[in-house]
């Protein structure tokens, strides 16, 4: 349901997908999916579980081979395998962690930096008047850089202190944090962020709340699946609902909460305002 409601201050369109439709099989997951995502936008994806909210995800990201339909990032096709993603400048947090449990929290940012979309913060080609550099000069420029940039987005959500601590040793709230921050590093245009505020308190909630918000005034694009529905309505500035990989929803938040189809779906549970 392209064309609905989209906030003044949404830029051009990031990310579009229309007529998206995967079947396995013969179980079709998603079916007609349209969804759009603008610069400087917060779109929630929500609907009951096995809804197909991670496959349109993997479908962004060439995990998942379309069966019909289209997907476009910056009017482009959609990278066909996760390897194009930051060369798109797409990033992606996932359900789990995805985190490296032998590596520090630097390490395991400076992972997201190292995969920086067109390699345009790998110290550039040399200019002219100057020496050509050798292979590992170039390997230890990129490396320095990546490193400054991984501990630029640690200071950017409170773990600059953290840094060199196994990853492991930190509690499950700030883990996260370390997940969004690899995101981050690679200073994405599309954002999508697979249940962000799955596994956190309320504290934590709302500093995930003042995060993104901060992330979208960059202009950058930011799509999130997530179960937690007073958190969506409250941070999006349009919600798409799911359900047995159907849109059945896409509006204002307002909207979406008074929709009938909507409770239904959600089997009559309220949605409490903020």
């Amino acid at each position: 349901m392209p064309g609905q409601e989209t906030p003044a201050h949404a830029g051009a369109m990031r990310l579009q997908v229309r007529g998206l439709t995967v079947r396995f099989g013969g179980l079709a997951a998603l079916t007609d999916v349209d969804l759009d995502v603008a610069d400087g936008q917060v779109v929630g994806l929500i609907g009951p579980n096995g809804a197909g909210k991670t496959t349109v995800f993997n479908a962004v990201c060439g995990l998942v081979r379309p069966t019909a339909g289209t997907v476009t990032v910056a009017g482009r096709p959609a990278p066909r395998s996760p390897s194009g993603l930051a060369p798109a400048g797409v990033a992606r947090t996932l359900q789990g962690l995805g985190l490296f449990p032998g590596l520090t929290v630097l390490e395991n940012v400076e992972v997201g930096a190292l995969a920086t979309r067109g390699g345009e913060h790998a110290g550039g080609p040399d200019g002219p008047g100057r020496a050509p550099r050798s292979g590992a000069a170039r390997t230890a420029d990129r490396r320095d850089d990546a490193a400054g940039r991984a501990l630029r987005a640690l200071a950017d959500l409170d773990l600059a202190d953290r840094a060199a601590l196994p990853v492991g040793a930190l509690p499950y709230p700030e883990q996260k944090r370390v997940a969004l921050a690899r995101a981050l590093v690679a200073e994405p245009r599309l954002l999508l962020l697979d249940e962000p505020a799955g596994g956190l308190g309320a504290a934590d909630i709302a500093e995930l709340d003042a995060t993104v918000r901060r992330v979208a005034a960059t202009g950058c694009a930011v799509l999130l699946v997530e179960h937690h529905v007073d958190f969506v309505m409250g941070l999006c500035d349009r919600v798409v609902v799911l359900d047995f990989g159907r849109v059945i929803a896409d509006g204002l938040p307002d909207a979406v909460r008074r929709d009938p189809a909507v409770t239904a779906a959600y089997l009559g549970i309220e949605v409490t305002a903020r």
